[in-house]
């Protein structure tokens, strides 16, 4: 049933592809394959460079992708078709024509990101308010992730795996815009690269002296008392705090062709990799007998959940990753439009960023 529900969204993904979104773009803003994009015109190696269609489309789904976890944890408590129906109406209907006139607007105002459109469109009170809710948005995205990531960080296997993560993505940077090697060369270099160095972190020897050095840093203690400024912050979470931290001012001060593209990239090929392996293993597993991969959540159990609140609008604030989000405007028109090297690229980028997303967020 799991697989048969997978097959169906996929397939109706792809027939609205073909039979939807191409037909409503002619109508719309339709590109035009001779038109300079602002990759070309403002070409500066940092944030406008070109970037090959496939390239960007991986960074575009990455850099999209956020709350994919938690969110359907919270959607499936409807039920899972609630949740299955808004991600194909929301990818459908609205989520690609955010991404798609995000980009391609952008790039037609010579690659200006939302907040600086706001300046042409907007009186200052209006633009005031806009830029609160922006700030107090990435605000709130920032602390999330950093507290997500910071426990992860604390644990003894994943420090090396992230500092090597972060190296490899700066390789392949090196490799796909400085070297020009084969884009299949450096994928396939990379990821295995990035496994062995998974699997090597992962071993006994390696872990014992990882659990020496996280042990120090445990007996340290606390870095002030409860009722000081840092509330009994442990140095353990405030240097894995740090390293989060680290990490995102690289990705601010690089140029993006050196950390931000890549890491995104190759990032994508290892979600890529482990969600085929686990379909595979569930594809097998239930030829066997083996897994059960019936729905052991009905299709609808409430449109009340006492402890979350009624379906609308729950349902569709917490699922917004997969469906529709506000995010993908920014991602769009502050980086995709810098980097699309012609206008009708911007369509199979986009769509493929969306509904890859939703078949993400589908799986979990």
């Amino acid at each position: 049933m799991c697989l048969a529900i997978l097959i169906l969204i996929f397939l109706v993904l792809l027939f609205s592809y073909r039979l939807y979104i191409s037909p409503k773009i002619s109508q719309n803003i339709n590109p035009i394959w001779n038109r300079s994009t602002p990759a070309r015109r403002q070409m500066d190696g940092v944030d406008f460079f070109p970037t090959r269609a496939n390239v960007l489309a991986g960074f575009q789904l990455r850099s999209i992708s956020l709350d994919v976890i938690i969110s359907p944890i919270i959607a499936v408590q409807f039920g899972w078709l609630p949740a299955v129906l808004w991600l194909l109406i929301g990818a459908i209907f609205f989520g690609w024509i955010q991404d798609y006139l995000s980009t391609i607007i952008s790039v037609r105002a010579s690659g200006k990101s939302f907040p600086q459109l706001f300046e042409a469109y907007f009186n200052s009170r209006s633009r005031t308010l806009i830029y609160i809710f922006l700030i107090t948005y990435l605000l709130i995205i920032i602390s999330q992730f950093s507290i997500l990531l910071s426990s992860l960080l604390s644990r003894d296997d994943t420090p090396f795996a992230i500092v090597l993560f972060v190296l490899v993505s700066i390789f392949a940077g090196f490799l796909i815009y400085r070297t020009r090697v084969n884009l299949v060369i450096t994928s396939i270099l990379s990821v295995a690269i990035a496994v062995i160095g998974f699997w090597a972190g992962s071993s006994a020897q390696f872990l014992g002296s990882l659990s020496q050095i996280n042990k120090y840093f445990v007996d340290l203690g606390t870095v002030g008392s409860s009722g000081s400024f840092f509330g009994g912050l442990s140095w353990q979470l405030l240097i894995a705090l740090s390293a989060v931290f680290f990490i995102c001012y690289l990705g601010s001060i690089l140029p993006s062709w050196r950390f931000s593209v890549p890491f995104n990239y190759v990032s994508n090929w290892m979600v890529i990799l482990g969600f085929s392996l686990a379909l595979i293993g569930l594809s097998l597993g239930t030829l066997k007998g083996e897994i059960s991969a019936s729905f052991e959540i009905p299709p609808i159990v409430t449109i009340n959940q006492q402890e979350i609140g009624p379906l609308w609008p729950i349902l569709f604030v917490t699922l917004s990753s997969g469906a529709v989000s506000g995010w993908h405007a920014l991602v769009s028109s502050y980086s995709t439009s810098h980097q699309v090297e012609k206008e009708p690229l911007i369509k199979p980028i986009t769509t493929i960023a969306t509904y890859g997303e939703t078949i993400i967020v589908s799986i979990i």
